[in-house]
């Protein structure tokens, strides 16, 4: 089913690119088309000085990372772009430089690779399988509007994904490394340390205490040996905080959770203190909904979609990157999943169609672009929590039943 899927999707959005003149491909990248890779870029300009006396928030672990890849670029390079350090995004003209490309090359890289072995040591199958597996994920929507954006959040996947792979190892080296990866992603990117809550499902209560610790450690020394004082720190993370609330009724693309019940009402009566109430309290159910889920839910791709759902529901700026996570649950289904039943085949079609290169076209604007797959993977991510939910319930109510009969017995 998803072989067939995504072939389907790629093979009709090859014929519409012709036939647009490359139109098409509108309706899954970034709409500021001048800023394609400066993700990555305003990092690596942001790493050069000190991004907390600017009040932004880049985690510490991350801006030693880019700090080692600016490093490569010339001083005087740096220079005639860097003008002030209180800059919050840099010129794309960084792009006319040849000397900036190559930390780039290095970065795409590094991150394709290590995304390649993870799936490849992850997915089962035969090499053909996998290869094609692979192939496809990464001509998926989120793998190609992550590369276009020029994002961290492929190699930080790709650490996810070897966490998961070997977190269950034989040898107990590669079960601690597994959780030492997870504590460094944690560090770098912050997202990942909910797959804590895919741990204390599996009641390994000891090794959530070490990637909580290590990532701590991980988050609090790279920033008191680059930068001191850690109320700096703090300022950055409130002042990051403010931005992402103020641009919460900015609901041009992917959806989080309180924007789900903004965004059919955002054009009635409510004020937006009304339907920001609102969207804060719809947010906090379907939270409590998806984590409870993880808990209840009988199979690993269930609690490992759920996570995925949690993740990109609670992004203060969700975005179409975040969707690549639900790479992790498709291949865990399609590796343990032996028997169809109706909600294996219900989760597959929906985690497939929110990674497929779906056409998505506006009659509204008559123009391609991102409104109808963002806000169609954004619903169809809540139906699958809904579902997911509902099957972990009613399995725990015939197990309840089942145990009754086997006692009256």
């Amino acid at each position: 089913m998803f072989f067939v899927l995504m072939g389907a999707f790629l093979l009709a959005f090859l014929i519409m690119l012709p036939v647009t003149h490359g139109y098409a491909s509108r309706g899954f990248l970034n709409e500021d088309r001048t800023q394609t890779f400066m993700d990555f870029f305003n990092r690596l300009l942001t790493a050069y000085s000190d991004p907390y006396d600017n009040y932004r928030f880049y985690t510490p672990l991350s801006m030693l990372f880019y700090g080692v890849l600016v490093k490569i670029v010339p001083e005087s390079k740096i220079k005639s772009l860097v003008v002030s350090n209180k800059a919050e995004l840099y010129t794309e003209n960084v792009k006319l430089w040849q000397a900036y490309w190559i930390p780039f090359l290095i970065f795409a890289l590094l991150s394709l690779s290590v995304l390649f072995y993870a799936i490849y040591a992850e997915k089962s199958g035969s090499m053909a399988e996998r290869c094609l597996f692979i192939a496809l994920v990464f001509l998926s929507v989120p793998a190609l509007f992550a590369f276009e954006r020029g994002s961290d959040i492929i190699i930080t996947f790709a650490l996810v994904i070897i966490f998961f792979h070997e977190r269950k190892a034989k040898k107990r080296f590669l079960r601690e490394l597994s959780i030492v990866i997870l504590g460094f992603a944690s560090a770098f990117a912050l997202w990942p340390l909910l797959f804590v809550l895919l741990l204390l499902s599996e009641k390994r209560f000891w090794d959530v205490l070490k990637v909580l610790a290590y990532s701590v450690i991980l988050f609090v020394v790279p920033y008191v040996l680059l930068y001191g004082d850690l109320p700096e720190l703090w300022s950055g993370i409130n002042t990051e905080l403010s931005r992402a609330l103020d641009n919460v009724t900015v609901m041009s693309g992917q959806l989080n959770f309180p924007q789900l019940i903004m965004f059919p009402l955002f054009n009635t009566d409510l004020s937006v203190g009304e339907l920001m109430s609102l969207g804060n309290i719809f947010g906090i159910i379907t939270v409590a909904i998806t984590v409870s889920g993880i808990f209840l839910a009988p199979k690993t791709w269930q609690k490992l979609a759920l996570i995925s759902a949690l993740t990109a529901g609670c992004s203060l700026r969700a975005d179409t990157h975040l969707l690549i996570i639900f790479v992790l649950p498709v291949i865990s289904l399609l590796n343990d999943e032996k028997k169809n039943t109706p909600e294996t085949y219900a989760g597959l079609i929906i985690m497939t169609c929110m990674l497929a290169m779906i056409p998505s076209y506006s009659f509204a604007s008559g123009s391609f672009n991102r409104s109808f797959i963002t806000k169609f993977s954004s619903y169809g991510m809540l139906l699958l929590i809904i579902m997911l939910f509902a099957h972990a319930i009613i399995d725990k109510i015939r197990n309840f039943k089942k145990r009754e009969t086997y006692i009256e017995q």
